[in-house]
């Protein structure tokens, strides 16, 4: 059964809450840093900063990880915006109990650096202008 399922999410969030737990990444959305096949770990935080990759649930059901860019206020809430680093835009919000953790590591090296980090502040701001002005 796939992550897409909320049970079998749930049962997976409370696995990475006793402890960190590898996944496989499928797909090329975070390529170059991480491609189709590479194994990372995810753990839970207390605190996400922008840059941070994070492993979620999509409202579509699938389980992504993509960067952090920064919270978003939607139905009097805060909600996580997030995209792939081989993505042209951000995926749709998600809450925040949609967040499985953070890609700790991947055995092709570190999987934010400080360049990172300012290019998420970069397309978060650049989100931030186009959601004021309606484009």
């Amino acid at each position: 059964m796939p992550a897409t399922n909320p049970v079998v999410f749930d049962a997976l969030r409370a696995f990475v809450r006793e402890g960190p737990v590898e996944l496989v990444v499928r797909g090329v959305c975070m390529a170059p840093r991480l491609r189709d096949g590479d194994r990372v770990v995810v753990e839970p935080r207390r605190r996400y900063w922008p840059g941070d990759v994070v492993a979620f649930r999509s409202l579509a059901g699938p389980l992504l990880v993509h960067r952090l860019l920064g919270p978003v206020r939607r139905t009097g809430s805060w909600w996580v915006l997030a995209q792939g680093d081989a993505r042209s835009c951000p995926d749709e919000p998600v809450t925040w109990d949609q967040v499985l953790g953070k890609v700790r590591d991947c055995a092709t090296g570190p999987v934010t650096t400080f360049r990172d980090r300012v290019g998420a502040g970069s397309r978060y701001l650049r989100h931030l202008a186009r959601s004021r002005t309606g484009r």
